[in-house]
């Protein structure tokens, strides 16, 4: 990008998502509290300022926070895509405010315990060495595709009760239908895009709901369809896009994690070394990774009344985009932050968020991450990225990698197969 570039064209530049750090950087130092006309909204940049939002869900709320997002759109792209808009200005959990927030992420809470994440253990195991095993026997493999994608989309299909035959179309409509996110005013392709998956999802899980109506089970989607039926939760559209919410969010974010992280270590060859000689650090190295490279760039909030940060005036119904990656990079909170060291400790990331919004799902994005690259590290020898150009994903709200090749030694497969009870 051109070194003359102004901000605003920068921001709407798809070069943005290949590396948005040093943009991040030049509003955390000179704009920490920027209002940015392409993206109708404020950006906050330093960690503080971000974590005070986060924290006051009085001030500042879930409700409404995409309505001024998608009223960027025409007059006759809102005809249009009536649905979609109508989607995104109700409350689903992860647009939902106390008390609709608190009975959800309550139901959540029970199967995404840390004992209960920690008993899945043995199956996400077999999981990782059946994917493996695929591959470990031609020397090559696309992470992406082959291990990042199908691991998490097959254990929340699961955990959820959804049918795991269809997990790589759901992976797909899900990438779709959150395509728009994060690109500052959306093109009308991409809405239409997203509104076609999202109509494709609430089809298929309006279907798994009426079949756990006729026979539940124990697990979080037949518990939010009793919460519905028995008059605890508004609506069926609410029902829905909770469901939509937490199956594309425990996977989402799993698949870029795994993908960046591969990546973060093979352009940091020390901290690989690090690691293989000390595979205790692997911890402190995931948590790393979640700092350096968030899955979820930035979050959304709604003001409900005027007020100021840092002497800069807000309007209520203002939209404030909390740049997560940019906050994770405060030098105000971190020693170096555009270092990636393993070994940093103490790591006050907030790539899961903060507050009563802290992902219910960081349980099991431990337990995921915690094997899936410990059995990367031990069974893939002299793994390798076998690229220097990287694809990603047009967004900088869920950033990721589209496609991530890699090399190592053909070795053996292993034998393990399970299911979760």
């Amino acid at each position: 990008m051109a070194p003359t570039a102004t901000i605003e064209d920068q921001l709407a530049s798809l070069e943005l998502v290949s590396d948005p750090y040093p943009l991040y950087g030049e509003l955390r130092e000179s704009h920490p509290v920027y209002w940015s006309e392409g993206w109708n909204a404020f950006l906050l940049t330093r960690y503080d300022d971000v974590v005070d939002v986060l924290r006051d869900y009085h001030r500042f709320v879930n409700a409404g926070r995409y309505t001024l997002f998608m009223e960027q759109l025409s007059a006759d792209s809102r005809a249009e895509f009536g649905q979609f808009y109508e989607y995104w200005t109700k409350p689903g959990f992860n647009l939902s405010d106390p008390p609709d927030h608190a009975l959800v992420r309550t139901l959540a809470k029970r199967f995404f315990t840390r004992r209960a994440m920690e008993r899945i253990r043995p199956r996400v195991q077999a999981l990782v060495d059946e994917l493996i095993d695929d591959v470990i026997e031609q020397g090559e493999a696309d992470l992406v595709r082959d291990i990042a994608t199908p691991l998490p989309a097959t254990i929340i299909a699961e955990l959820l009760g959804l049918p795991t035959d269809d997990v790589v179309w759901f992976k797909h409509s899900t990438l779709q239908y959150i395509s728009f996110l994060g690109t500052g005013a959306p093109e009308p392709e991409t809405i239409r895009r997203s509104e076609a998956a999202l109509l494709e999802l609430r089809a298929w899980i309006s279907g798994v709901v009426d079949e756990l109506r006729r026979e539940p089970r124990d697990d979080i989607l037949s518990a939010l369809v009793a919460a519905h039926d028995s008059g605890e939760m508004v609506s069926e559209d609410q029902l829905l896009a909770t469901c939509i919410d937490l199956a594309s969010g425990g996977d989402e974010l799993l698949t870029h994690v795994i993908g960046t992280g591969i990546l973060s270590l093979h352009q940091h060859p020390d901290q690989l070394r690090l690691l293989r000689d000390d595979p205790s650090l692997l911890p402190l190295a995931i948590a790393e990774m979640l700092r350096f490279e968030p899955p979820f760039q930035q979050d959304w909030r709604r003001t409900t009344a005027d007020t100021e940060i840092r002497g800069v005036p807000i309007p209520a119904g203002s939209i404030l985009r909390l740049m997560l990656a940019a906050a994770n990079r405060d030098p105000r909170v971190f020693d170096e932050p555009d270092v990636f060291d393993i070994r940093r400790d103490p790591n006050r990331h907030i790539a899961f968020g903060f507050g009563i919004h802290l992902c219910v799902g960081a349980p099991l994005a431990e337990v995921e991450l915690d094997i899936a690259f410990s059995t990367l590290l031990r069974r893939l020898n002299g793994l390798q990225v076998a690229t220097d150009t990287f694809e990603w994903h047009p967004s900088n709200g869920p950033r990721g990698l589209k496609t991530l090749p890699i090399t190592f030694q053909p070795g053996p497969r292993v034998s393990a197969r399970s299911r979760l009870d």
